[in-house]
Order: structure tokens, then sequence, then C-alpha cells
């Protein structure tokens, strides 16, 4: 085709049930925090500590000044190359794609707009994301991308299976 993304899966917001209320606990306690800092510092460690065996990111790309910040838990150093590699294939990352190409801003994971059999031929998965285990990836945005920016937090890991729960939120 003419390598556009198409959902291969029902779109998120058609998945959407009752919520956990361990959820609606945490998502209360944080909206508490008196500082952006602190914020997301205790949104990385709830993340962290819930899911086992994945890396957590939070993550602010300004297009317009062409500037990104991460801050990943736990934090490795070959981290850094990946970040460098992430924005120079940036272009190619199918969930760049997918939010710059449509209005809807819901969590995504990569499988859900890419297969991934045609994925895992990408020099974004074989050079960059693949040999720091961040080949599955699910993006909850925090602003609207139509803004010119995309700030987040991701989880990431290296196998397609469900991230471990290590304890229930919060």
């Amino acid at each position: 085709g003419d390598g556009g993304l198409t959902p291969t899966r029902p779109a998120i917001r058609e998945r959407v049930g009752t919520m956990n209320p361990s959820i609606l606990h945490a998502a209360r306690d944080l909206a508490q925090s008196r500082t952006v800092g602190t914020f997301i510092d205790e949104s990385l460690r709830r993340l962290e500590e819930s899911f086992a065996d994945s890396l957590v990111s939070f993550n602010r790309i300004d297009f317009a000044r062409r500037t990104g910040a991460v801050a990943f838990r736990p934090y490795r150093a070959e981290l850094d190359h990946a970040v460098e590699g992430v924005g120079r294939l940036l272009d190619e990352h199918p969930l760049y794609r997918w939010y710059t190409s449509q209005p809807e801003w819901s969590p995504v994971r990569i499988s859900d707009v890419i297969p991934w059999e045609r994925f895992r031929r990408t020099r974004l998965l074989t050079e960059v994301l693949a040999p720091v285990g961040a080949c599955h990836m699910i993006v909850i945005m925090l602003v609207p991308p139509s803004s010119g920016q995309f700030v987040y937090f991701g989880i990431t890991r290296a196998d397609a299976t469900s991230p471990r729960r290590t304890r229930s939120w919060p």
C-alpha cells in the first residue's frame, strides 16, 4: 500500500468498560500533586511498581522547537542512544504517524496501528527499539497532539505478552 496506518484492532474507545476503582483512587491521589514534577515522578513510580519487567517513561516532544525530554524508570545508560535513534527515525515511528494523521488521542499500542509482521522489519525496531527491549509500547497522551507537542507516558517491554502486574493500583 501507500504506507498509511490503519487500525489492526477495534478502536480503544470501543473497549471501554467499567473503570477499576483502584485506578480511580490513584488518579485522585495524583490529581492532588502540588507540582508538575511531583505528579510526573509519582506517576512514573506507580507505573513502574504496577508493571514488572516494563520500562516506563514520561516524554515531551515539542515539534516547533524540535526539542524533547524523557525520564525513564528504571533508567539505563543505553536508553540515551535509543532516544537519539527514535529522534533520528521519528517519521518511521508508527505511533508518531498515527497521532499526527488524525485527531484521536486515546491510548494506543503499536500493535493497534501496524501489524507486527510489518513493524518487525522496520529500522526503528531492529536498530533502535529491540536492542533496548522496547519492542512493544502503549502511549497515554496527556495533551492533544494537535497542540504541536507530544506529552505522554509510555510503557514498553520486550515481548508481546501482557506485562506482569506486580500489584494493583494505587
